[in-house]
Formats: structure tokens, sequence, C-alpha cells
């Protein structure tokens, strides 16, 4: 109530203070500040949300002051109030506690200012003070709030977090940019639009990954977030050679707490249990639910001792802790079982074995008892005497603080090619180097794993020398370019260079790897394009070598590394002012269209001058194709070179028009474009190691789809095949045949897999001819050898019925087509019928001809190449009989099985002599010359 009271005081007095001549312009603020506090923007906790109207805020301080901006905050909240219906009380507090913000931050603005100095950078300090004060006072205020009304601490609510109070920043920065744009021109405001989008994506992207991380009960890490970090970790214990540890801890008896207290109660004590293990985890470890009342501990660079000691702790905190249950009187204790299991240097366990482990020790800690903490593979002892044995062990072990600390990584300024030597490639590959680290999601990780699987191996072998070669032309070309544009340079703008170079410096030093740290991407070739154009050569050159030290001081390299990247930089920034003389004259004379246009295009020109160089660089060190490498790194980088070639722009248009301190104002929302680019790309690798997940479980229902399906295929076919026992197993030597065939024809193997599975169900129509005809010891009629053809016709018709085995409809009617036209159902002749069918009939034959019937003898291999080579052109495709022939050649007699040993070994009735006179060899199959009706 209090703050109601003093905010309340604070709106009446500053608003009669408002300047009315200036009342349409913040009219429309007011407007604007309404719509965008309406809408909100879920933040990184549940309970917190932002609002892009910050940015009205900040550019409303700059223009109008204290009094306005406390109006136009108070009419953005009323409206909001009408629009969601908050109690009365919440919102009041709101506007109060903004009245008192910005009354406060005003008076820092006025502190600040009178400190002695150049003008210039002492308003720009005292502009960011205040905006600083703005932001940390509001968020002290409402985080105060809800520790009063809801128990929570700064830290629990999220309300006083660094990304919080950072967001809200670059917001008010942001508007206080557009504040001193809107004083220039009006028009070039439209450039905060751009950045006003990039920071709403920066806004979304930790509420986005905290969904798909979050285990939203508990408020820790899921269980597939733990199984994608464990994979990480795992490969950099082995790259590192340290120790891991997983620990599976299961909350005892937790349905007994359910039945005696109710649900609800067992749901508080799983959050309480989570959060003891959370505070009493280090900060490198990971804590995540598993799924009901599992949790799994992941501890990076730790022992089995030093973790059992870590783990104890959790043990007895949770053992002592009492939980107070609204719902009864008395308070709840429970307790836990851990099992601890470890990977240790020399162990090659991947992280499923690691996780099954610590599942055993956990089941056995249940069985000793429960509440006991089991090392796998140890005996298991009384909890005292374990822990002794353990304590006496861990004694002068390697702390778990240096096991734990990062590798340290060879790395590169922005847009730069990892420069190894050969030697040196083979000696990090046979380390593994090549794959520790490497982020998950990103293009080379993708490339990683293809040339793993062979997939895609280097299409020339990497070369030293010409790497060496290449590099040192393009020092050459950077040279030339050097001296032929100081010739005609004027005197540098030491102030502004220095201003620029600031930039530049803190914006390298923020950049983001994307490629197992042999890449970085980082907003500095914002302030790189902008000095340049603004600057001149001196600017270009000043800027390039600025930007590469940052990287060589941060990261390291080798002096050809340096000098490509300090190359690179300056060739791409020569080249913008290059652009720019084509116009004639200075760009600032300009106007504004044409200036950004130019300014655009200078972005595209960097663009593709850093990004070709460095993927002729990476291709040459690795032996990959150019344009594959520039695909699959650099061509995403596109659109986001479009946006820092605007904020180039803004930075030009802000030293133009408000000096060194207009150019400070907009570094806030720079920084929040960093941070943008950061985010998105951790956000994609966890989208991308999440869709992953999503096509391997497809790949597997896919599988197992597969073989069902095939699984039914083949008992379709035994079925078909069971009606005559003497034909059994007559459609599976039929399918291994058709597919020989489809495959020595050169067929792709989609169709090759459609002619097998046409000749597993080929004489699936055979199901309709009734058993009086099929088993008729007799010459049949010419009605029942009409019955007999009309198999295939029903055979096509029943799997037109199902949509899977619809391909193979035109494959089964036709099967029986001669390639003379004298064939059935539709006497189609040569290439009217389908090649597939062809290859049927022929196959049809064979297995035909090959089998022992009641009436003959199966024919041998050669008695069969001969009669079908007699029938090539009448009866057969002669170019499906050749084919035949050259299998027959390749894999000898043993390719033709004569199926009817399995039959008659099943059925146990002797083999019938040849009759007198023959029958039809096989009432499924062409007839042959000597069987001819």
């Amino acid at each position: 109530m209090g703050t109601i009271v003093l905010g309340g005081t604070l709106t009446a007095w500053y608003a009669r203070q408002m300047d009315p001549t200036s009342g349409w312009l913040i009219a429309v603020t007011c407007g604007l500040a309404a719509l965008l506090q309406i809408f909100k923007i879920e933040g990184a906790t549940a309970r917190t949300s932002y609002n892009l109207s910050w940015i009205v805020y900040g550019a409303s301080f700059v223009l109008w002051g204290v009094p306005a901006t406390i109006v136009v905050i108070t009419v953005a909240h009323l409206v909001e109030w009408l629009w969601h219906r908050y109690l009365w009380y919440i919102q009041s507090f709101n506007i109060a506690s903004f009245a008192i913000t910005v009354a406060f931050a005003g008076a820092i603005f006025e502190q600040v200012k009178t400190l002695p100095g150049p003008t210039q950078l002492v308003d720009a300090l005292a502009l960011l003070s205040a905006l600083a004060a703005f932001t940390v006072v509001n968020h002290l205020m409402v985080g105060l709030a809800v520790q009063l009304a809801r128990g929570q601490s700064l830290s629990e609510s999220g309300i006083f977090t660094m990304t919080t109070l950072a967001i809200d920043f670059g917001m008010l920065s942001l508007g206080a940019s557009s504040a001193f744009i809107w004083m220039v021109n009006p028009y070039a405001v439209v450039l905060v639009l751009f950045v006003a989008y990039l920071l709403y994506r920066v806004i979304r992207l930790p509420a986005l990954q905290r969904q798909t991380e979050l285990d939203p009960k508990t408020g820790l890490f899921n269980a597939r977030y733990l199984d994608s970090y464990l994979a990480r970790e795992l490969e950099r214990a082995r790259s590192l050679s340290r120790p891991l540890s997983i620990v599976m801890a299961d909350l005892d008896l937790l349905r007994e707490i359910n039945n005696s207290y109710g649900h609800l109660a067992g749901d508080e004590v799983l959050k309480k249990v989570a959060q003891i293990l959370q505070a009493s985890a280090r900060d490198v470890d990971v804590v995540a639910r598993f799924g009901g009342e599992e949790f799994a501990i992941l501890m990076p660079g730790t022992t089995a001792d030093q973790a059992f000691i870590q783990v104890e702790a959790m043990r007895k905190a949770i053992e002592a802790a009492e939980f107070t249950i609204s719902t009864h009187p008395a308070p709840i204790k429970a307790t836990m079982s851990f099992g601890i299991a470890t990977r240790n240097p020399t162990d090659e366990l991947s992280a499923e074995e690691l996780i099954h482990q610590a599942d055993l020790a956990v089941y056995q800690a249940k069985h000793f008892g429960r509440n006991r903490t089991i090392v796998f593979g140890e005996e298991p002892l009384p909890t005292h005497t374990l822990l002794g044995v353990m304590g006496g062990v861990s004694e002068g072990t390697e702390s778990t603080e240096t096991a734990s600390e990062p590798e340290p990584w060879p790395h590169s300024s922005f847009l730069h090619s990892p420069l190894f030597t050969r030697q040196e490639q083979q000696e990090r590959a046979g380390q593994g180097w090549h794959r520790t680290g490497r982020p998950e999601g990103s293009p080379s990780a993708e490339m990683d794993s293809e040339e793993a699987d062979g997939e895609k191996a280097p299409s020339f072998t990497p070369s030293a020398r010409l790497l060496n070669v290449f590099v040192a032309g393009t020092a050459a070309v950077a040279g030339l370019l050097i001296i032929f544009f100081l010739r005609e340079a004027g005197a540098p703008d030491w102030v502004g260079l220095l201003v620029f170079g600031l930039l530049a410096v803190l914006l390298e030093g923020m950049a983001t790897d994307i490629y197992a740290k042999d890449t970085s991407v980082s907003t500095s070739v914002a302030p790189l394009i902008a000095g340049s154009l603004a600057f001149g050569p001196y600017g270009a050159i000043l800027l390039s070598l600025v930007i590469t030290a940052v990287a060589y001081i941060k990261h390291g390299a080798r002096w050809s590394r340096l000098i490509f990247n300090f190359s690179n930089h300056t060739i791409a920034s020569l080249l913008t002012i290059w652009l720019v003389s084509l116009l004639g004259r200075p760009l600032a004379t300009w106007p504004l269209p044409i200036q950004l246009g130019m300014t655009l295009l200078a972005s595209c020109l960097v663009y593709i001058s850093t990004t070709g160089l460095v993927a002729v660089a990476v291709s040459l060190n690795t032996g990959h194709p150019v344009k594959r490498i520039w695909m699959e790194r650099f061509r995403w980088l596109g659109p986001n070179y479009l946006v820092l070639g605007l904020v180039a722009y803004a930075l030009i248009f802000s030293y133009a028009t408000a000096g060194p301190s207009g150019t400070l104002i907009i570094l806030v929302p720079l920084l929040m474009l960093q941070i943008s680019q950061r985010q998105y790309i951790e956000t994609t690798k966890a989208m991308i190691a999440r869709l992953r997940e999503i096509n391997s479980q497809l790949r597997k229902q896919t599988e197992q789809v597969l073989t069902l399906n095939e699984d039914l295929l083949l008992a379709l076919a035994r079925s078909i095949d069971l009606r005559d026992p003497y034909v059994l197993e007559h459609s599976m030597h039929v399918a291994r045949y058709a597919a020989l065939i489809a495959e020595t024809l050169g067929l792709p193997p989609e169709r090759v897999e459609l002619v097998r599975k046409a000749g597993l169900v080929h004489d699936i129509g055979k199901l309709a001819i009734p058993e009086a005809i099929l088993f008729k010891p007799d010459r049949l009629t010419p009605e029942e050898y009409r019955i007999v053809k009309d198999h295939v016709t029903i055979g096509a018709d029943l799997l037109k019925e199902f949509q899977a085995l619809h391909q193979l409809v035109p494959f089964v009617r036709h099967h029986h087509e001669r390639y003379d036209g004298t064939g059935y159902p539709d006497r189609l002749a040569g290439e009217e019928i389908p090649l597939e069918a062809r290859i049927l009939g022929l196959a049809d034959a064979v297995e035909a001809m090959a089998s022992d019937r009641p009436y003959r003898r199966g024919m041998s291999v050669e008695e069969i190449l001969a009669e079908v080579e007699r029938h090539q052109g009448t009866q057969f495709d002669p170019q499906v009989v050749q084919a035949f022939r050259k299998l027959v050649e390749t894999h000898g007699p043993d390719l033709v099985v004569n199926s009817a040993n399995t039959a008659y070994a099943r059925t146990g009735e002797p083999i019938r002599q040849p009759w007198d006179e023959p029958y039809l060899m096989d009432m499924m199959t062409p007839s042959l010359s000597h069987r001819e009706r």
C-alpha cells in the first residue's frame, strides 16, 4: 500500500509538469505502448514475462523526460488492466512502482550529468546510468513484492536475474537509440524495427528452450536433456581421459506417501526433494528428473569416491528434511536410495551402459534396506562402513574443480578456417579431437557424422602446401589493396576510430562458436562495415586488425591463421570502400535510401568475400569441395549479414548525427543482437538434436513396420503355396529368381524390391481356384482351363484393395502374357508387357521346370537354359532370358533349387512317375512347347 500511495503521488505531481506542445505525439506514443503492453511474451520462468513496450518507455524518457514517460506508462497499464482484468491492487502496484522507478532514473540522470568531462560522453554515461537504474529498481521492487506475497526469493522468482535485467535494459536502450534517430530523421526509425524483431527472438528463446528442457513439475532438467548432455560429456571424458559419474536416485516408498497423504502431498515431496538435490549439487553437475520418482545426477570429472561423498551429503539432507504439507498437520519424512556408476579413464562404456549400471546399483540399495548409497561393482556394506572406506580412498585424488575444467580449444575469429598442417590433422583425428565438443545440430556436426559413416569422403587429398600458398596469396592481395587505397586516403578521424574500435573489441570478445570452435560468428562485422564506410581505408585496416587481434588473444592460433584472418577482413572491408567509390562522391552526401541500400550491398559483399575465402581455406584443409562446405556452413548466414548491414548503417547514422554518445547508446541493442545469435544457435542445436531423436524413433518404427509387412507377405506366400503341397515354397523361389534377374538387368533397388514382392504374391489368385480343378488328375476341360487362367485377374483385383500392394497389380495381372502376344489375360505383346511382369513370367517358368511334379521330374539347369532360350522371342523376352543366362554363369548350377524336395519331405508322399499323356507342367505357369495343349 505504501508503494501505491507514493507512486500515485508522484504520478499526479509529474503529470502537472507535462509540456502540452507535444500532446499529439505523446498520445500516439501512449497508444503504441498500450498495444505492446497488452501482448506479453513468456520469459525464462513460468511466472515471468516481457513486454516490448519497454522500447517505447526508453524513447519517451529521451524525448520528453520523466513526466511524459510516467504518463505513457500509466496509460499503457490502464489499457492492459481493462484488457486482462487484473485485480485492482496488482495493476495499481505496477503503475506506482513504475512511477517511482522513472522518478529515480530521472534523478540519476541529472546527477551524472553534473560530472566533469566531455559533454557528449557525460551525456551518454548519464543516459546509460539512468536506463540501468530504471531496470534495476523496477525489477527489485517487483521481486520484493513477489517475495512478500509468495515467499519466493529473488532468484526463485526469476525476476531479478542477469538475463531478465539484460533483456529489459536492452529494450530501454533500443528505445533511447530510436529517439536519437527520430530527432534527426523520423523516417530512419524504421531501422529500429529490424533490431526490435531480433530482440523479440531473444525474448522468446528462453521460454522455448525452457519448455523443451525442463520437467514441469520439479523444475529440473528432463530425461531428454540429460540424454543429450550425457552423450556430450561422455565424449569429452573419453577425449580428455577423465572420469565421469552418473547417479540414479529413487525416492523410497513414494506410493505409501501418496496412499497415506494423497497425491498432492507426494508431488510436494518430489518438488522439495528436487530442490535439495539441486542445492547440494555443484555448478557443473546436471540434476534431472528421470521419470516418476526417479532422479539422475550427472557429475563430470568425478570419481566414484568423490561422487559417493557428495551423494551421501544429499542422502543425509533428504533424510533430515521435514516436508510440511498444508493438508496434513504433522511434517512428512522421506528417504532416498542412490546408485552410482563411474566411467573411469580406461573404460569404454556407452551412455546406456553407464545408466544401466547406476540403475542396478540403486536397485541393490533398495534391496539392502533403502536409504543408502551403493557404488556399482562394489560389495554393499553398511552405510557408515562404506563411507569410511570411501573417505580414506578419496584423499589425494584429483579435485573435482580441476577435473571439470573446460578443455582449451583452439579457436578463431569471425568466420575463419582452422589452419593446421596435415600432420596436426592426423594427430588430432587420431585423438578424436575433431569430434570432441562439436555442437550437436550444427552443419559441421552433421558432416562429421556423414564422414564417419563413409557417405561423404574427401574428394581430394588435403594439402598443407597448397593451403600455405593460398594464405600467402590472400595476404599479398590484401597488401596490394592496402597500398592502393592508402594513397588517396584523407586524414583519419581518430575519435571515431577509437569508438568503433572499442565496439569491435567488445563484440568480437563475445563471438559465438559454431563449428567445434573452428569457426565463430560475431556482430563485430557491423562496426567493421560501418567503420570502413564512415572512415575509409584507415577504418577498414584498423578494425580488421582489432578484430583479428582480439580473436588471437582470446583463443590463440598459428601465425598462418592470424595472417589469413587479417587479410580476409581487410580484403572484404576494402571492397566495400571500392563499392561506395562507384557512386562518385562520399556516401554521407547521398539521400538516406541510397545510403541504406549501399550499406546493405556492402554487407552482402562482405558476406560473399569472407565466407568464400574461408570455404576455400577449409576445402584445402579438409579435402572437401568448396561448394559443399559453403552450402553446409555459411549459406544460412546470409540473412544475418543483411540485418548486420542495417545495424551498421544505424551505427553510421548515430555517429554522424549524435557523435560518440549516439554510438555508445546503440551499443546495447547491438550486444543484445549478439545474444540473439548465440541463443539462436544454441536453441537450433537443441531443436536439431530433438529432430534427430524423433527421426531415429521414426526410423525404428519404419523398420518395425517394414519387418511386419515382410512377415505378412511371407505368411501370405506360404498360405498360397500350402494349397498345393507339391509347390510348397514355390512363391519364395520365384521371388528370389525375379529379384536376381531384375538386379542383373540394372533395375534400381526400389524396382527390384517391387519385383520381389510381386513374386511372393503372384499366385494369390490361386486361392479362388476350386480344389477340384486345382488337383484334378485328368485333362482339364476348356471351361476349367478358363477358370485357371482367371487367377491372374482375380489376384490383381484382390491386390487393388490394399494400398501398400497397389503397385504390384500390373505385374501380377500380366505375368502370364507371352512376348509374341498369345498369352493371357489381355494378349499384350513385347514392350506392352511391363518389364517386371516379363521377369516374373520367366522366374515362374524356371521354378516350375526346376521342381519335381507328380507327373515328371525336375529339369537340370542346362535343360532349363536350353528350353527358355528356345522360346525367347515367342514366350519370353530375349533380354530377360540373357539376364538369366548371365546369372547362371555367375552363380553356377546351385542358383536353381528343386523346391519339391522340401514339399515331399514334409508330406511324406512318393514322387509319381511321369504320365503317358502329360498335362500342363504347372497350371500356374506358362505352358512350354512340349506341354502345349
